[in-house]
């Protein structure tokens, strides 16, 4: 592991040019954390890095209050591409031909089933976050991280471990004290990426609840169309309100399904033996084992009887 830690440091000594770095679309705290941390960190080493994002997640930067090192556009022809937390380039989504006209490409991620799709790639599945792996390569330079630095990893380990709850290892929580050492108030931060709900995200948490269906596994469909559903955010349904709906005890394989025109985004979230990860994968998509989406013009039906084909599989 350290080799591939060492090989990506060694790259990004030797670095001259411009970097750009982007994460995932519909984009959640993890894949902003730790695209911003990296970029903040390379401009400490006396690097030009910018990190991309669309202007229609800036308001997920709100409660860290910084918006410096970001761009909307790639406007220059010779760059380096860092791709985060994302195992295909396809998930860049409007970002995705900035990446295919780079002169080279790096990927850092922490999801199963990697495309190796850029030159050279930091990609641990059993790592609980892109922004755990932040962490690990940043300690082998000489230059260290600053508070703001500290307090995005935080935001992102918290975000994507659903506060420590599910892929955290001893170094997770190890990683987590560390961050505390810079100062940073960790109850703030998990209250503002996890706790804090607003009454629009109640009022969807209650819809869903209220919507839950069964057939083999459970599950719930939500359609642009409705008035709760018509601007809502992706990372309000798929990881904020997810979370309370798959700790209901008796859910064992959970699927939200949202319309959106003639596609459907969906996710999956496994409280039992099933991996998801491959569930997505027959979908046209992929994640971790025990939480996983896509995103599929396949209608409703074919979607649920995919799932419950995989079912009949792999119960045992």
């Amino acid at each position: 592991m350290m080799k591939e830690y060492n090989e990506i440091k060694k790259v990004i000594d030797q670095i001259n040019g411009v970097i750009y770095i982007a994460g995932h679309e519909n984009t959640d705290y993890d894949s902003i954390c730790s695209s911003l941390a990296l970029t903040r960190f390379l401009n400490l080493l006396g690097k030009e890095a910018y990190m991309l994002l669309e202007e229609k997640d800036f308001e997920k930067l709100t409660w860290f209050q910084n918006y410096d090192y970001i761009k909307t556009v790639i406007e220059i022809e010779h760059y380096t591409f860092i791709q985060m937390d994302s195992n295909r380039k396809s998930r860049l989504g409007v970002f995705e031909p900035y990446f295919d006209h780079a002169d080279m490409t790096i990927n850092i991620d922490h999801h199963e089933n990697n495309k190796k799709e850029a030159n050279y790639i930091l990609s641990i599945g059993e790592i609980s976050s892109t922004s755990e792996i932040v962490y690990n390569l940043i300690q082998l330079f000489e230059k260290k991280m600053d508070q703001k630095i500290a307090a995005l990893l935080f935001a992102g380990i918290v975000s994507d471990t659903y506060c420590f709850l599910q892929r955290t290892t001893s170094n997770t929580f190890s990683v987590a004290s560390a961050l505390l050492e810079y100062g940073i108030s960790n109850q703030e931060i998990i209250k503002a990426v996890y706790l804090d709900k607003t009454e629009e995200e109640i009022k969807i948490l209650s819809n869903m609840l209220s919507s839950i269906q069964y057939d083999e596994f459970h599950y719930i469909i939500m359609d642009r169309e409705h008035e709760l559903y018509k601007n809502a955010d992706y990372n309000i349904m798929f990881k904020k309100c997810i979370s309370t709906v798959q700790n209901i005890s008796s859910i064992k394989l959970l699927g939200l399904f949202l319309i959106d025109g003639n596609q459907i985004l969906g996710e999956f979230r496994s409280n039992c033996e099933i991996d998801v990860d491959d569930l997505a994968i027959r979908l046209g998509g992929g994640g971790h084992k025990k939480a996983s989406g896509f995103t599929t013009t396949k209608d409703l039906k074919s979607i649920i009887e995919v799932t419950k084909m995989y079912l009949k599989e792999n119960q045992k």
